[in-house]
């Protein structure tokens, strides 16, 4: 009991620094880069538009006079978050939670990580802050979100390769 009650109280510092970092990039509004206003967040409303009305978005007739839409990798096709959010809410909401739920993954992997390489938890707690909150991810959200993408999952995937311990520790 005491573990999950201490489980619940990271995750939800996690999803608390979360909403700090969401509310601290958009509270001027939804700050834009040249790359996000004219592509990632077009082309994830295009998306979630195509996917609402049953058909897989293949081609975008909107960009350069029309482009192939679902052979492009940063286009949002296949990546699941993208796809639910910019179906399931309305476009502003939907980049308002997208930012929100990278920025909670990043810090959930991180602290996963950290503890999977034996840190303490207060440590895990803070490399998490530090990882989700780096100028990164502040820069990024705004600016290219196929890059906030790979890196929020990427604490998660190295975590299967340190298996709980120090990779010098293996060797002994």
């Amino acid at each position: 009991m005491v573990r999950a009650r201490e489980a619940t109280l990271e995750v939800a510092s996690l999803a608390a620094l979360s909403g700090v970092l969401t509310w601290n990039l958009l509270r001027d509004g939804l700050p834009l880069s040249l790359d996000s206003s004219s592509q990632y967040w077009p082309w994830y409303v295009y998306l979630g538009q195509s996917l609402r009305s049953g058909r897989i978005p293949a081609w975008n007739p909107s960009t350069f006079g029309g482009t192939p839409f679902a052979a492009d990798p940063l286009s949002g096709w296949t990546y699941l978050p993208a796809m639910s959010l910019f179906v399931l809410l309305p476009p502003g909401m939907a980049i308002a939670t997208f930012v929100f739920a990278h920025f909670w993954l990043a810090a959930l992997a991180t602290f996963g990580l950290a503890r999977a390489l034996s840190l303490p938890r207060s440590a895990a707690l803070l490399a998490a802050a530090v990882y989700a909150g780096s100028g990164f991810f502040q820069f990024e959200s705004v600016a290219a979100q196929p890059y906030v993408a790979v890196a929020a999952w990427l604490p998660l995937v190295l975590q299967p390769h340190f298996g709980g311990s120090w990779p010098e520790d293996r060797r002994r």
